[in-house]
């Protein structure tokens, strides 16, 4: 079942476009991406193989961002500078934690982590501490 057409915001009418959004999916290797960019009906392209100007690149890494100082102002991206620092576990949590030593109230909202190796001797400490059956969260 294909979605329903996009609104307009202010009228709540089916938007209609002037042309295709062009996705440059060079960057892309997941199929599903693709299907889903095909089904809202845009069009795609791999930038390298072709002159077509894009509207949006897609990519799977955050590494097209070292071009973005040429980005045209109409184009998008689906990244965003330092992503790797919340889309990384271990960058994650240790983000986290620091925010939870600096607003401790206001970032209780997640399990307390711990980065193994560096960190073994304070999640030792934790388990001992705990009580019998708590479970842990181990991330490879």
């Amino acid at each position: 079942m294909a979605p329903p057409p996009a609104q307009d915001a202010a009228s709540g009418k089916p938007f209609k476009r002037s042309r295709k959004v062009v996705v440059d999916v060079s960057l892309c290797r997941y199929a599903i991406i693709k299907r889903c960019l095909k089904v809202r009906d845009f069009r795609l392209v791999r930038a390298k193989k072709s002159d077509v100007e894009w509207d949006i690149w897609w990519s799977d890494r955050g590494e097209l961002l070292k071009d973005a100082r040429r980005l045209n102002a109409f184009q998008k991206v689906n990244h965003f500078p330092s992503m790797e620092d919340i889309c990384r576990k271990d960058f994650l949590a240790n983000n986290l934690n620091a925010m939870r030593k600096l607003l401790p109230d206001e970032y209780d909202f997640f399990p307390r982590s711990f980065l193994v190796p560096a960190e073994r001797v304070e999640l030792q400490q934790c388990m001992d501490n705990d009580k019998r059956g708590t479970t842990y969260i181990v991330k490879a």
